[in-house]
């Protein structure tokens, strides 16, 4: 008997977190909905300022991901930081001088600039699948005007 009610507690519990991620879909640069073509999906997360902030993102984010993001931390274990996450990264694209992902691989490409990365990242994607933005950096702008200058990368990409 105890284990089905933790399962109905835990179901719960999955249900209540699903209920908040909905609250706060399409709130500007909070996974916004930036742009959906053919079964892949551009997410706008620019309110993320740390590590921590951007693997929430991507942990929200039931499909594959490919992530991009700007952080400088070169000192950091990927690995343990990342753990099961790296399964679903197809693939992480830094944007910046240098590549702090570089000993994780293939998987963790370097690009000189947001719009590189927005074109490369949308390459990148398979169907069902998400293209993050989730920075995990202090922005040298606003949070409000990071957001805007991805969004206006991406819309470059059809116009």
């Amino acid at each position: 008997m105890e284990k089905k009610f933790e399962t109905v507690e835990f179901e719960k519990l999955v249900q209540t977190r699903e209920n908040q991620l909905a609250q706060f879909r399409n709130v500007p640069n909070k996974l916004e909905v930036v742009w959906e073509q053919d079964g892949k999906v551009i997410l706008n997360n620019a309110s993320s300022t740390d590590i921590e902030s951007a693997l929430e993102a991507i942990s929200a984010v039931r499909e594959r991901v490919v992530w991009i993001t700007e952080m400088d931390y070169s000192e950091i274990n990927f690995h343990g930081i990342l753990g099961g996450l790296l399964n679903k990264l197809d693939k992480i694209i830094h944007v910046g001088e240098n590549n702090p992902f570089e000993k994780l691989g293939s998987g963790a490409v370097h690009v000189p600039s947001l719009q590189d990365a927005v074109k490369l990242g949308w390459e990148s994607l398979n169907d069902n699948a998400y293209l993050v933005y989730a920075p995990a950096i202090l922005p040298e702008k606003t949070i409000r005007e990071r957001g805007e200058l991805f969004r206006n990368e991406v819309t470059k990409l059809w116009s």
